[in-house]
């Protein structure tokens, strides 16, 4: 594939589906080659046979929690187009859901592990090479609205993604300091019409079962209800992610492909400046 250096190159990991599906389609419209990794096999290769007809598509199979198939996955990219342009550290999952106290420590630490981790893998993975290369490209990180608003019963996801609003931050400022090329974003989406809500079907069995024994108390399931009856009626990811690419252009830091949920986020803000707990986003309850 060495013949489209001159194409832009776009990673995506978590691409076979939801958002990052969306992200894939997007680039190849855009002339883009495209790099997308999944842990899900089967649904890789549907959305594989489906972009193929787009443009240039590689896939493979990855879980970003092993480092050394992420490190082997850069290796792949650099060796197919020799850089990369965007990079969305896309992939994740969600946790259970329950009062924190009751939180079981190895699921908090499986959520952890993908959510956080798995982007900083891909960022020892990919940054060096990125910036040896001396030319624009663009970091994108994927966190939520769970990542700057607080709910509660939602603390194993809400714990991982404003770390990654943090995490993004941190790179944002360490980029800054070496290079005016390269740049980090991070997104935060609202509701989304996708599959999130049945991220259980990605843990290893052992947390599947515990994750969904967690669940079935009758708090998670109230909340675990609401969440799924809102990720119906989200928004369409081919639009969040066309808005997110939008964003990612017109170099914004903080990308909120849903304005609506711009409120809530002021209002966490002015309750931190007044020094009281912010109130209960209204987006989602039992």
């Amino acid at each position: 594939m060495r013949c489209h250096l001159d194409k832009k190159t776009t990673v995506i990991t978590g691409g076979a589906s939801g958002i990052g599906f969306a992200l894939a389609k997007v680039a190849l419209q855009k002339n883009h080659v495209v790099f997308i990794a999944d842990i899900e096999q089967d649904a890789l290769k549907r959305a594989l046979c489906e972009l193929a007809a787009l443009g240039d598509v590689v896939g493979t199979t990855l879980d970003v929690t092993d480092t050394l198939r992420v490190h082997a996955f850069a290796d792949t990219v650099f060796n197919e187009t020799g850089h990369v342009d965007y990079l969305f550290n896309n992939a994740g999952i969600a946790g259970a859901l329950g009062f924190i106290w009751e939180t079981p420590l190895d699921l908090l630490r499986h959520v952890f592990e993908v959510n956080v981790i798995g982007i900083m893998h891909c960022l020892q993975a990919f940054v060096p090479r990125i910036l040896a290369l001396d030319r624009p490209a663009h970091l994108i990180n994927m966190s939520s609205t769970a990542g700057v608003t607080t709910l509660p019963c939602f603390g194993q996801y809400q714990i991982s993604k404003h770390s990654v609003v943090t995490l993004t931050e941190s790179l944002h400022h360490e980029l800054a300091l070496l290079t005016g090329k390269v740049k980090a974003s991070v997104v935060c989406p609202g509701l989304v019409a996708t599959r999130i809500g049945e991220s259980s079907r990605n843990y290893p069995q052992v947390l599947r079962e515990k994750l969904q024994q967690q669940n079935r108390h009758s708090v998670s399931q109230q909340w675990l209800n609401a969440c799924l009856s809102g990720l119906q009626q989200g928004a369409d990811p081919l639009h969040v992610a066309q808005t997110i690419f939008k964003q990612v252009e017109e170099n914004l830091f903080y990308i909120f492909p849903q304005a609506d949920i711009l409120h809530n986020v002021k209002a966490r803000q002015d309750a931190m400046c007044s020094g009281t707990c912010a109130p209960m986003p209204a987006y989602l309850g039992p």
